[in-house]
């Protein structure tokens, strides 16, 4: 399965900021191919300054335009769009001028309000109560996030940086943003395994159907067909070195990713076949 992730940093906050750094490792370990934006010139002490604000966005769009020139999104079947504030709305303005526009994901972090003029798709948002740059405590992010049934999570007393006075309280927030975000980057990865894991369990108890009608054999046949292209292929390769590694959640159905198990359930779906 060919993934892309494009990082779209913001004016200072860099990948190499933990925000950043850690979502594209994230991203790197769940087969992500990776591209990073790189942008500035943009104009100082843009904070507040909505006139600047708006300046540095077409600054980012122009420079991150010239940067993926050529990128053809179509190719990837999974794309993330993973943005930090000024780089948030380039990512936004690319996304809905794409033609792959239905599978790119965003995760955003400090979005600022220029980014909800884009009809977002499937995304997860981070944001600070006390984030200067999008008003503070008067912030408008959650409520535009819940009005757009986008799910945001706000990091009480955290500012543009998604810190706090308290380094240690930081530390904590950090770990619940970044198990919230490997969460996103693996949704797709997750729905898939799900889904094949519920066509080897109809398989299986079609197996024993000793009063299964020659209409029901025929979809199951479709989905044996679909459990078998599935088995082998790279995404069940890839589903498999993540479940070694320890990557997937505990609680996760995963026969499917049991070698025997699959091969056992289509050879006895084709002498059930034969028999029927």
């Amino acid at each position: 399965m060919n993934r892309l992730a494009v990082i779209f940093p913001g004016i200072g906050y860099t990948t190499d900021k933990s925000l950043l750094h850690y979502s594209r490792r994230l991203a790197e370990r769940a087969g992500f191919e990776i591209k990073i934006i790189s942008y500035g010139g943009f104009p100082k002490k843009a904070k507040g300054d909505r006139e600047k604000i708006r300046k540095s966005c077409e600054l980012a769009l122009d420079q991150t335009k010239s940067f993926l020139k050529g990128t053809d999104f179509t190719v990837y079947e999974d794309v993330l769009f993973i943005g930090k504030s000024i780089g948030t709305v380039a990512a936004a303005d690319i996304a809905a001028h794409s033609k792959a526009e239905d599978r790119i994901r965003f995760i955003l972090y400090t979005p600022l309000e220029e980014t909800f003029s884009y009809p977002l798709g499937e995304a997860v948002v981070f944001t600070g109560s006390a984030d200067p740059w999008t008003g503070g405590d008067k912030s408008k992010i959650a409520e535009i996030c819940a009005q757009r049934e986008i799910l945001c999570h706000v990091i009480e007393g955290a500012n543009h940086s998604l810190e706090t006075a308290d380094p240690q309280q930081d530390i904590a927030a950090l770990q619940l943003i970044m198990q919230r975000t490997e969460d996103f980057i693996r949704a797709k990865q997750l729905q898939r395994i799900t889904y094949y894991e519920k066509l080897l369990h109809n398989l299986i108890s079609a197996n024993a159907d000793t009063g299964i009608t020659q209409v029901e054999l025929s979809a199951m046949r479709a989905e044996a067909d679909a459990l078998a292209k599935y088995y082998g292929s790279e995404d069940w390769k890839a589903d498999l070195a993540d479940d070694e590694a320890g990557l997937l959640p505990k609680d996760l159905r995963r026969g499917v990713l049991s070698e025997d198990g699959i091969y056992n359930a289509l050879e006895d779906f084709e002498e059930f076949s034969i028999q029927h």
